[in-house]
């Protein structure tokens, strides 16, 4: 790499050798040789690092939470290794390379764990988490160095990383598994505390965006919500800014083993995430705001009900996902290329998706009937994974709705809180 280093400062000189140099200037260097000086010292402190440099990275706050690194600079072969804990084991190894182009700035120009962040098929769909992978150098001492990302002008902020560092970013991704719902637990979880608050808040984690979504009753009625980013520690976890509950600042939790569960680590704040079969609050509305979405796509399914998709696909190879219509009343399994060289959709209509509470709806089949074609009729007759699926999207106690996003809902089950799907539009 610093092969490839020296060779650009060279080209440089080379042109700035050819301009106009008649002129007296108050710089010994030109601003050519200054530029590649800056380029050189960023350079030697990233690689000099004998551990490399860790990061926790917020790649967009305000719809993210934190994904940590530990990023090591080979120099003698222009190669970067990256550890992540979005992973259990392994690291990648990609290349880099220093760039002199408006201003010194480094880029990661092969696929390595950086470039999940920025890979459209993860996050959110078709932009991925927003994570970049080009960067401008806007400050250097002995153990820091930050970066500016080039599109989204996000910090990458790098400190010195230790020998273990690889190690803790194993026990970063333990917790992350640690606080999804665990196989055939309630969806809901609540932060159930104690002591001069007690109160509960609900607090359900999305895996996918790495953030809590929190409810609870700040003081005697007023409902409160918050959506806020996590960054998992080896520890437990912390939210990105503070959760506050009648005045008081929640924000660092730890796994008890003795327990398994996650509690409040705050001086001062007894505080425990516990499973309960209901959310400690009604929202108001919600009811009325998924049935008013019209079209919906299952965009994923608790750990109960993925072994029934898994079922499905073996009768139907080309299975593609099911889709509720709520104005049409459709319930459809779509395939691509047709299941029966025909139509890409079978399934049930008259399925009519009904308000039970403000927050809680069901699906009234009392007149169901086929739509479009047979085969899905035909392959729920004689496979237990789509019997089971619909048996729990046709349970009369139906599901309580929690709000993901402004287009997403999860749908879980009144009868079986362990049993959930996330319906998008």
């Amino acid at each position: 790499m610093k092969k490839l280093l020296y060779l650009f400062i060279c080209i440089s000189l080379l042109f700035s050798a050819c301009t106009d140099d008649s002129k007296d200037s108050i710089y010994d260097q030109t601003p050519d040789e200054r530029v590649a000086e800056r380029i050189k010292q960023y350079a030697d402190a990233l690689e000099s690092a004998q551990n490399g440099w860790k990061t926790v990275y917020y790649p967009n706050d305000e719809l993210y939470g934190a994904f940590s690194y530990v990023i090591k600079f080979h120099p003698e072969t222009n190669e970067v290794t990256m550890y992540s804990d979005l992973f259990a084991e392994g690291s990648s190894t990609s290349t880099y390379r220093f760039q002199l182009q408006q201003e010194p700035s480094l880029v990661f120009d092969t696929f390595g764990q950086l470039h999940i962040l920025s890979d459209p098929a993860n996050g959110k769909k078709g932009e991925g988490y927003q994570g970049e992978f080009e960067f401008f150098f806007r400050e250097l001492s002995d153990d820091r160095i930050v970066l500016e990302g080039k599109i989204h002008g996000k910090e990458l902020v790098l400190t010195k990383a230790d020998a273990n560092t690889p190690e803790q970013l194993k026990s970063n991704y333990t917790n992350s598994q640690l606080l999804q719902p665990q196989a055939g637990m309630s969806f809901f979880r609540n932060l159930v505390l104690e002591g001069d608050i007690n109160k509960k808040v609900s607090f359900q984690y999305s895996a996918s965006t790495r953030r809590v979504s929190t409810a609870h009753i700040e003081g005697e009625s007023t409902l409160t919500q918050n959506k806020i980013g996590v960054e998992f520690t080896p520890n437990g976890f912390k939210l990105h800014t503070p959760l506050v509950v009648d005045g008081r600042s929640i924000q660092s939790f730890v796994y008890d083993e003795v327990t398994s569960s996650f509690k409040v680590s705050d001086d001062g704040i007894t505080g425990e995430l516990k499973y309960d079969d209901a959310p400690p609050y009604i929202v108001e509305g919600i009811a009325d705001d998924i049935l008013s979405g019209g079209f919906y796509s299952i965009d994923s399914y608790s750990n109960t009900l993925v072994p029934y998709v898994e079922d499905v696909k073996k009768d139907v190879p080309t299975f593609k996902g099911f889709q509720l219509y709520f104005q049409r009343s459709w319930i459809l399994c779509y395939s691509n290329p047709a299941h029966d060289g025909t139509n890409k959709w079978s399934g049930f209509r008259n399925c009519v998706f009904t308000k039970s509470a403000e927050d809680k709806i069901f699906i009234d089949t009392s007149a169901l009937d086929l739509a479009f074609s047979v085969w899905f009729y035909e392959v729920w007759q004689v496979n237990n994974g789509a019997k089971g699926l619909m048996a729990f999207l046709w349970d009369t106690d139906g599901f309580y709705i929690v709000r993901e996003s402004a287009d997403e809902f999860y749908m879980v089950s009144v009868a079986d809180p362990s049993k959930y799907i996330l319906v998008g539009r």
